[in-house]
Parts: C-alpha cells; sequence; structure tokens
C-alpha cells in the first residue's frame, strides 16, 4: 500500500555541479536512514543518476522515472504524478532542503500527496517552508 503524489518543481541553478554532489551524498546517506533510492533500477530503465535532471527523475519520478519538464528563461519546471511509499513524501522535501543552496530565490517545490499539500520556496540559499 502506498500513496499517490503530485509534484511541481521550478527551480533555476546556481551551481550544477554542486548540487549533483549534493544529492550524490543524499542518496550515499540513505543506507544510515534506511531510505532505498533504488539507484540500479533507475540507471536500467535510462535514468542518468551522473546529472542533475536524471537524479530529479529519480526524487520526483517515481518507479518508472517519468516526469515532464519545461523551460522558461534560466528556469525548469518539472512535473510529476507517481504512486509510492507513505515516507517519499518526507524524502522529496529533504532533496529540496539540500538544494536549496544551489537554486536562486524563487525557485520552488509543491508537493501534494493523497491530502494536504508541502510547498516550499529558495529565499537566501535556504528552504522555507508553508503549509
Amino acid at each position: 500500500m502506498g500513496q499517490t503524489y503530485s509534484v511541481i518543481l521550478k527551480m533555476k541553478v546556481t551551481d550544477e555541479a554542486g548540487a549533483i554532489k549534493a544529492l550524490h551524498d543524499k542518496i550515499a546517506d540513505g543506507e544510515k536512514d534506511r531510505t532505498d533510492y533504488n539507484v540500479e533500477h533507475f540507471r536500467q530503465i535510462g535514468v542518468d543518476t551522473d546529472t542533475l535532471e536524471g537524479l530529479v527523475r529519480l526524487f520526483i519520478g517515481g518507479w518508472e522515472g517519468k516526469v515532464d519538464t519545461s523551460r522558461k528563461g534560466r528556469f525548469v519546471r518539472y512535473d510529476s504524478g507517481f504512486d509510492s511509499c507513505y515516507g517519499w513524501e518526507g524524502v522529496m522535501m529533504e532533496m529540496f532542503d539540500v538544494l536549496a543552496p544551489f537554486l536562486a530565490d524563487n525557485s520552488y517545490i509543491t508537493i501534494y500527496p493523497d491530502s494536504g499539500v508541502d510547498h516550499a520556496k529558495v529565499v537566501g540559499g535556504k528552504a522555507v517552508w508553508t503549509s
């Protein structure tokens, strides 16, 4: 049994190499907090986990890694809907916290789980969460 998620992530990256390293470190820490990112599965379905876009797909793409993307200027918008475990909401929130120092102000994420909403916007290199 799991939960359905709809996610919108709009971001302007200021340091792509730093963002990639931060997400790789987050995944490496997964063994400590018992989070299975299933990296090998994503690689097998063609998601390049060495790129920022591939890493975003891993975090917000569900098991299929399907994410719609659009670009406006230097902002990239990712839209995804998928099923996952109940705890994945927190994983996505932590992902955005980790990314925030490498994103421009007004980058944001909105997560719609089965009920409620989580929203954060980057202000001064930090994720500011509102409900």
